[in-house]
């Protein structure tokens, strides 16, 4: 079982690098996972996994 965690995150890259991160799906999972869940609203989740 895995318990919530969050963290704050900081990215030395133009916001436009960042923004594409969080909203292309290609991109989230070459950076957290192959499966990726997100909802980027203000207060929203974002959950990455990667095969074990």
């Amino acid at each position: 079982m895995t318990l919530p965690s969050s963290c704050l995150v900081s990215f030395e890259a133009p916001i436009e690098t960042v923004w594409s991160g969080l909203i292309d799906p290609v991109v989230q999972a070459r950076w957290l996972g192959t499966a990726v869940e997100s909802d980027i609203r203000p207060g929203g989740r974002l959950v990455g996994r990667r095969p074990r």
